[in-house]
Protein backbone atom coordinates (compact mmCIF):
# COMPACT_ATOMS: atom_id res chain seq x y z
CA UNK A 1 0.00 0.00 0.00
CA UNK A 2 1.08 4.05 -0.41
CA UNK A 3 2.08 5.81 1.99
CA UNK A 4 -1.42 7.46 3.17
CA UNK A 5 -2.97 7.68 6.43
CA UNK A 6 -6.05 4.59 6.66
CA UNK A 7 -8.16 6.31 7.60
CA UNK A 8 -8.32 8.60 4.83
CA UNK A 9 -7.43 5.27 2.23
CA UNK A 10 -10.88 4.32 4.00
CA UNK A 11 -12.50 7.77 3.12
CA UNK A 12 -10.82 7.43 -0.46
CA UNK A 13 -14.29 5.22 -1.66
CA UNK A 14 -17.52 5.23 -0.76
CA UNK A 15 -18.53 1.65 0.94
CA UNK A 16 -22.41 1.89 0.27
CA UNK A 17 -21.56 3.17 -3.16
CA UNK A 18 -18.87 0.59 -3.68
CA UNK A 19 -21.18 -2.38 -2.32
CA UNK A 20 -24.04 -1.33 -4.38
CA UNK A 21 -22.23 -1.27 -7.55
CA UNK A 22 -20.28 -4.47 -6.57
CA UNK A 23 -23.90 -5.83 -5.81
CA UNK A 24 -25.71 -4.68 -9.33
CA UNK A 25 -22.93 -5.57 -11.43
CA UNK A 26 -21.98 -9.27 -9.41
CA UNK A 27 -18.28 -10.45 -11.77
CA UNK A 28 -18.26 -7.30 -13.93
CA UNK A 29 -16.77 -5.12 -11.00
CA UNK A 30 -13.61 -6.06 -11.98
CA UNK A 31 -13.63 -5.38 -15.23
CA UNK A 32 -15.30 -1.84 -14.46
CA UNK A 33 -12.54 -1.31 -12.02
CA UNK A 34 -9.58 -2.95 -14.08
CA UNK A 35 -11.35 -0.08 -16.87
CA UNK A 36 -10.56 2.55 -14.35
CA UNK A 37 -7.44 1.39 -13.22
CA UNK A 38 -6.22 1.28 -16.95
CA UNK A 39 -7.74 4.68 -18.11
CA UNK A 40 -7.55 7.10 -15.01
CA UNK A 41 -3.08 7.36 -15.05
CA UNK A 42 -3.71 8.18 -18.75
CA UNK A 43 -6.30 11.04 -17.78
CA UNK A 44 -4.94 11.90 -15.17
CA UNK A 45 -1.44 12.38 -16.78
CA UNK A 46 -3.17 14.32 -19.73
CA UNK A 47 -5.19 16.21 -17.16
CA UNK A 48 -2.24 17.27 -15.68
CA UNK A 49 -0.02 18.19 -18.64
CA UNK A 50 -3.08 20.62 -19.33
CA UNK A 51 -2.76 22.07 -15.94
CA UNK A 52 0.87 22.60 -16.74
CA UNK A 53 0.06 24.10 -19.95
CA UNK A 54 -2.22 26.49 -18.67
CA UNK A 55 -5.19 24.76 -21.54
CA UNK A 56 -8.41 25.19 -19.83
CA UNK A 57 -10.57 23.73 -22.36
CA UNK A 58 -8.89 20.61 -22.29
CA UNK A 59 -8.57 20.80 -18.50
CA UNK A 60 -12.00 21.04 -18.11
CA UNK A 61 -12.89 18.20 -20.24
CA UNK A 62 -10.29 15.91 -18.95
CA UNK A 63 -11.72 16.81 -15.52
CA UNK A 64 -15.16 15.96 -16.39
CA UNK A 65 -14.64 12.78 -17.86
CA UNK A 66 -12.80 11.38 -14.66
CA UNK A 67 -14.85 13.29 -12.35
CA UNK A 68 -17.40 10.27 -13.77
CA UNK A 69 -15.34 7.75 -13.78
CA UNK A 70 -14.39 8.31 -10.08
CA UNK A 71 -18.11 9.04 -8.91
CA UNK A 72 -19.45 5.41 -11.21
CA UNK A 73 -16.88 3.74 -8.59
CA UNK A 74 -17.82 5.68 -5.51
CA UNK A 75 -14.68 7.79 -5.05
CA UNK A 76 -16.77 10.64 -3.91
CA UNK A 77 -13.75 12.60 -2.97
CA UNK A 78 -12.05 12.07 -5.93
CA UNK A 79 -15.18 13.02 -8.18
CA UNK A 80 -15.67 16.02 -5.80
CA UNK A 81 -12.35 17.53 -6.67
CA UNK A 82 -12.48 16.79 -9.94
CA UNK A 83 -15.71 18.53 -10.36
CA UNK A 84 -13.99 21.52 -8.49
CA UNK A 85 -11.31 21.20 -10.85
CA UNK A 86 -13.46 21.27 -13.92
CA UNK A 87 -15.21 24.53 -12.61
CA UNK A 88 -11.73 26.43 -12.53
CA UNK A 89 -11.34 25.42 -16.00
CA UNK A 90 -14.70 26.40 -17.23
CA UNK A 91 -13.56 29.69 -15.16
CA UNK A 92 -10.17 30.14 -17.08
CA UNK A 93 -9.01 29.75 -13.26
CA UNK A 94 -5.77 28.23 -14.29
CA UNK A 95 -3.75 29.37 -11.07
CA UNK A 96 -6.90 26.96 -9.27
CA UNK A 97 -6.03 24.80 -11.31
CA UNK A 98 -2.18 24.63 -10.09
CA UNK A 99 -2.90 24.87 -6.63
CA UNK A 100 -5.12 21.58 -7.04
CA UNK A 101 -2.52 19.42 -8.75
CA UNK A 102 -0.89 18.10 -5.36
CA UNK A 103 -4.91 17.56 -3.88
CA UNK A 104 -5.54 15.89 -7.28
CA UNK A 105 -1.79 13.63 -6.92
CA UNK A 106 -3.11 12.63 -2.78
CA UNK A 107 -6.42 11.92 -3.25
CA UNK A 108 -6.16 9.56 -6.54
CA UNK A 109 -3.16 7.81 -4.37
CA UNK A 110 -5.50 7.33 -1.98
CA UNK A 111 -8.47 5.55 -4.60
CA UNK A 112 -5.92 3.05 -5.21
CA UNK A 113 -5.09 2.66 -2.04
CA UNK A 114 -8.36 1.66 -1.17
CA UNK A 115 -8.89 -0.40 -4.47
CA UNK A 116 -5.46 -2.07 -3.09
CA UNK A 117 -6.91 -3.15 -0.01
CA UNK A 118 -10.41 -4.13 -1.83
CA UNK A 119 -8.40 -6.78 -3.76
CA UNK A 120 -7.90 -4.94 -7.22
CA UNK A 121 -4.21 -4.39 -7.38
CA UNK A 122 -2.83 -1.55 -9.64
CA UNK A 123 0.44 -1.28 -11.10
CA UNK A 124 -0.10 2.76 -11.56
CA UNK A 125 1.43 4.42 -8.28
CA UNK A 126 0.31 7.75 -9.19
CA UNK A 127 3.34 8.47 -11.70
CA UNK A 128 1.01 10.08 -14.48
CA UNK A 129 1.16 12.80 -11.89
CA UNK A 130 4.73 13.40 -11.50
CA UNK A 131 5.10 15.95 -14.31
CA UNK A 132 7.39 19.00 -13.33
CA UNK A 133 6.37 22.39 -13.99
CA UNK A 134 7.91 23.85 -17.48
Amino acid sequence: MFQADRAAVAEAIDADAFDALAELLGDALGEVVDLFLEDAPLLLGRLNEAIVAGDAQNAARLGHTLKGSAANLGMLRLSELCQVLEAAAKDGDTSALAQRRPQLQQEYRRALAALDEKGFRSDATGSALEITDR
